[in-house]
C-alpha cells in the first residue's frame, strides 16, 4: 500500500457523520462507512470513470437471491471484514441500521421506503452473514437502493457503547464519531481547518492511498491557486467560472460528468396565479434556456427536456413540447385567467451564484409576456428549509441531485406529494398521477414498468408543474499527479480508488 498522501481542498461546512442527522458532511460519511452495493466503473465519452449504471456489484455484499415473487431478497455478506475498532461485521451491523433509520425518520428511513421496505420487521437476520429484506411490492429499484450509503451500516457493537436513555441510538456520539466499515477511518478533526483520515487496516481491499489530508479553504480563488502551485491534489467540487481557467493548465484534468442534478422554477399549485395550467406553460415557453446555459453555466449545464433527470432509464427525451418560443408563451397566456399579465415574487438562494444569475435572466424574459417579478434572496438555511419542508413560495428556483437511476425513485422523489415529493416544491397533487406511480411500484416486469412510466410521464408534460431550467453538469479538478478518480451516480468521489501514477514510467 502508498504511504503517499493525498491532500483534498473543499470550502469550510458542516463535519457531522451522522448521515441520519443534520450537519452531515457526504465526503466523510462516504469515506469512513460503506454500502452493501455499488455500480461497477466504465469510462464516458470524455474518458472520465463513471458508474455502470447496469452493473450492480457487491462491497459489503457478495451476492443475493430473489424469490420468484421478487417480493424477498436474501442479502449474503462478505465475511472477514472489520471495522477500525476490530469488531466483525456482520448481519445484526445492518438489521442494526435499517431499524436506526426507521426510528430517526429521516433520509434512511426515505430510501427504505422508495425500496418498498416499510418497517423495521422487514429486515431481519438470517444467520450471521445472511440479511432478508421484505419487499410490499416487487419494486424493481430495491437493488439499487441498496447502493446507497444509507441507511447507514454503523459498527453496532462499538455505537452501542454510547447509547443512553435519552439517546438509544447513540446519535449525539455518532455525530462526531464515525465507526463504519468503511475504507478510511477519522484520525482528526480541527474544524474549519483540517481534517486527516487514514486508511482502515480492515477494509475489505486496501486504499491505495494511505492517508486523505481535508483542507478547508473559505477562497474559491484561494483553492484554485493551490491546485495549480501543485500544494492539493483534488478539488472534488468545482464552481463553473473556474472551469476554463483550470482547462487552459495541461497539469491539471478538469471532469465533466453529466449527473442526475435538475434545476427547476418550481410554481405552486395553491397560489393563484400558478393554479392555473395555461400560466404554467407560458412560463416555461418563455425562459430562454440557451442562455442559461451559456450565461449563468458557462456551458457547463445541458438542457433538461424529459420529465426524468436526462440519462434516467425510459426517460422521455423525444416529446418535450417547453422549448423558447415568445410566440407560443404569448398564446398560453392568452388561454389562461390572467392574460393581461400579472406580478409576483421569485425566491433564490442568495448564496447560489448559478440561480442567482439564472433569476436575473428569468425576470427581463418573462417581462416580455407581461409577467413582472421581484427576486427575493434568502438566506440558504432558510430558503432550504421553506423549500424542502414547509413549501410557502409562490415561485422559487430550487436544484436537487438525484442520487439513483431509476424511474420510480424519480416519479417519487419530483413529484409524489407530501414528504416523499423531495423537490415537489409546488405541490403539484394529480390523483391519476399518484395512482399511476403507485402501479410502477408493483411492477415487477420491465415491459409493464415501461407502460406505467410512460402514463405517467405524459401526465407530467401535460400538468406541466414546473418549468425544467438546466441540467448542470458536476464539475471536479485534479492533478494530474493522480489517477482513478471514480465518480458515482451520486457524483460522490471513491477517494479509496484514487492512486498516484508512476511518474518515473
Amino acid at each position: 500500500m502508498s504511504q503517499e498522501k493525498l491532500i483534498i481542498a473543499i470550502t469550510p461546512g458542516s463535519t457531522g457523520f451522522d448521515a441520519e442527522a443534520r450537519g452531515l458532511n457526504g465526503l466523510f460519511i462516504k469515506m469512513c462507512y460503506s454500502r452493501l452495493f455499488a455500480y461497477s466503473s466504465i469510462s464516458d465519452d470524455e474518458n472520465n470513470l463513471v458508474g455502470d449504471t447496469s452493473d450492480v456489484v457487491g462491497i459489503l455484499a457478495e451476492s443475493y437471491e430473489i424469490s420468484d415473487d421478487k417480493m424477498t431478497y436474501l442479502v449474503n455478506l462478505r465475511k472477514g471484514i472489520k471495522s477500525v475498532f476490530g469488531n466483525e461485521f456482520t448481519s445484526k451491523d445492518v438489521v442494526w441500521g435499517w431499524h436506526r433509520a426507521f426510528a430517526l425518520r429521516d433520509v434512511g428511513k426515505w430510501v427504505a421506503i422508495i425500496g418498498s421496505v416499510v418497517s423495521p420487521d422487514s429486515v431481519t437476520a438470517i444467520s450471521d452473514y445472511q440479511v432478508q429484506f421484505k419487499l410490499r411490492a416487487p419494486n424493481l429499484t430495491f437493488l439499487q437502493q441498496l447502493t446507497r450509503v444509507t441507511p447507514v451500516i454503523s459498527d453496532s457493537i462499538e455505537a452501542l457503547k454510547h447509547v443512553t436513555d435519552d439517546d438509544p441510538w447513540a446519535t449525539k456520539w455518532l455525530q462526531t464519531n464515525p465507526c463504519g466499515f468503511g475504507p478510511y477511518h477519522l484520525d482528526s478533526l480541527d474544524h474549519w481547518r483540517q481534517a486527516t483520515f487514514k486508511a482502515n487496516p480492515n477494509y475489505i481491499n486496501q486504499p491505495n492511498i494511505s492517508e486523505i489530508q481535508i483542507l478547508f479553504i473559505p477562497s474559491s480563488k484561494k483553492k484554485i491557486d493551490m491546485l495549480q502551485d501543485g500544494q492539493v491534489h483534488l478539488l472534488p467540487t468545482l464552481e463553473t467560472v473556474h472551469a476554463e481557467v483550470l482547462r487552459n493548465n495541461n497539469d491539471i484534468t478538469v471532469s465533466q460528468i453529466a449527473s442526475g442534478r435538475h434545476a427547476v422554477l418550481g410554481m405552486h399549485f395553491q397560489h393563484a396565479p400558478f393554479d392555473n395550467a395555461f400560466i404554467r406553460k407560458a412560463i416555461s415557453y418563455a425562459i430562454p434556456y440557451d442562455q442559461i446555459i451559456n450565461e449563468a453555466y458557462h456551458g457547463t449545464a445541458r438542457r433538461w427536456t424529459s420529465p426524468m433527470p436526462m440519462g434516467t432509464p425510459m426517460a422521455n427525451e423525444n416529446n418535450w413540447p417547453y422549448h423558447f418560443d415568445v410566440l407560443k408563451a404569448q398564446e398560453m397566456l392568452s388561454q389562461s385567467n390572467h392574460k393581461s399579465g400579472f406580478h409576483s415574487e421569485l425566491f433564490v438562494d442568495a448564496a447560489d451564484a448559478e440561480h442567482v444569475a439564472m433569476a436575473e435572466i428569468i425576470v427581463p424574459a418573462l417581462k416580455e409576456i407581461n409577467i413582472h417579478l421581484d427576486i427575493e434572496k434568502m438566506e440558504s438555511g432558510t430558503f432550504w428549509a421553506g423549500a424542502r419542508y414547509f413549501r410557502p413560495f409562490p415561485m422559487l428556483i430550487y436544484e436537487d441531485l438525484h442520487q439513483v437511476p431509476d424511474p420510480y425513485y424519480s416519479l417519487v422523489h419530483d413529484y409524489m406529494p407530501g414528504g416523499m415529493g423531495l423537490i415537489n416544491v409546488g405541490q403539484y397533487n394529480n390523483e391519476d398521477f399518484i395512482n399511476i406511480v403507485k402501479s410502477i411500484e408493483s411492477a415487477g416486469e420491465l415491459d409493464e414498468r415501461k407502460i406505467l412510466v410512460d402514463k405517467a410521464q405524459q401526465l407530467i408534460i401535460n400538468d406541466c408543474p414546473y418549468a425544467n431550467l438546466v441540467a448542470p453538469d458536476f464539475l471536479g479538478a485534479y492533478s494530474n499527479e493522480i489517477d482513478n478518480c471514480y465518480w458515482a451516480p451520486d457524483r460522490s468521489l471513491a477517494i479509496e480508488k484514487i492512486s498516484f501514477k508512476d511518474l518515473l514510467n
